[in-house]
Order: structure tokens, then C-alpha cells, then sequence
């Protein structure tokens, strides 16, 4: 019984632990648009992907998104692919319901898809806090990876 309680205290520690390394990693991720995930080598061509927010461009790299000097105006509008075959095989290869697509590119090569998964914090809760992951999805072996994840900014996205 006295393993239990000692079992108990140290959880209970870690959880009070976790909760300030949760909030500071939330504020350096959304302030420094910062994702150390690797995957994104996976993807062919994500050198060309563009994301962009308030007329500013940013490309991925090895720490996660990093300005690039870019004139916005000559982007034009966001080119968003609508297949209605492709979101179906997307929202089926989602294994939880409160996750949904909300923006599709087609890459120049027309084998991939660049697509924006939004995943609401609640889980159904009345919240307005989303994880974004913007994944790549291979119309030929039918992979995904994700290239970037990030709370609560969402993007424009081009693949030139």
C-alpha cells in the first residue's frame, strides 16, 4: 500500500511538471513557428511548398518554418485542388472523427497532394484551440506525411 502512494505522488508530481513544459512549448511553437519533426524529407518537393500568412512567406526547414523574402501579390490566389474522390480517401484514412480537411494543393507533378487537417483541442468541446498539421499525401502508394504541425495558425498554401 505504501508502494501505491509513492506510486501516486510521483504522477501526480509529473503531472503538475508537464503542464508549464506544455503551455511554454505552445507559446514557442506558435510564436516561433517551430516543429522538429524530420518527416517532411519523406515528401518529394517540399522545397516548393509555400506557406503564407499576413503577405509573408515561409518555406520549411530542419527547425520548422523560416521567412523567406517572397512578393506575396505575385502568388495570386490560393490554387486549392477540389477532388472529391481524394477527400474521401483522406477522411477515410483518418482514424478519429473530429479531425477534419479544410484546404487541398496539388503538386506540380500532380502524384501528391498537400493538404490542411485541422484537429479541434476539445475533441468536440466548445473551443476554438486547433492543432494544424499539413500533411502530403502520395497519390501513387497512397503514404502521408506530415510536413509541418503547429497550434492555432492556419496558412495559405502554393506548391510552386
Amino acid at each position: 500500500m505504501k508502494r501505491l502512494k509513492q506510486v501516486i505522488v510521483v504522477v501526480m508530481i509529473l503531472l503538475l511538471l508537464a503542464l508549464p513544459i506544455r503551455i511554454a512549448w505552445f507559446l514557442v511553437a506558435l510564436n516561433f513557428k517551430v516543429d522538429f519533426s524530420q518527416e517532411y524529407r519523406k515528401v518529394k518537393g517540399y522545397e516548393d511548398i509555400l506557406f503564407v500568412q499576413e503577405n509573408t512567406a515561409y518555406k520549411r526547414t530542419f527547425w520548422g518554418l523560416k521567412e523567406i523574402p517572397l512578393d506575396t501579390a505575385s502568388l495570386g490566389e490560393e490554387s486549392c485542388f477540389e477532388d472529391e474522390k481524394t477527400y474521401e480517401m483522406l477522411k477515410d484514412s483518418r482514424e478519429e472523427d473530429y479531425y477534419f480537411i479544410s484546404k487541398m494543393v496539388l503538386s506540380p507533378d500532380r502524384d501528391q497532394v498537400l493538404y490542411e487537417e485541422v484537429r479541434a483541442w476539445g475533441a468536440g468541446a466548445p473551443t476554438d484551440d486547433n492543432d494544424i498539421y499539413y500533411r502530403v499525401l502520395n497519390l501513387t502508394d497512397g503514404s502521408i506525411h506530415t510536413i509541418f504541425k503547429m497550434p492555432m495558425r492556419q496558412f495559405d498554401l502554393y506548391w510552386q
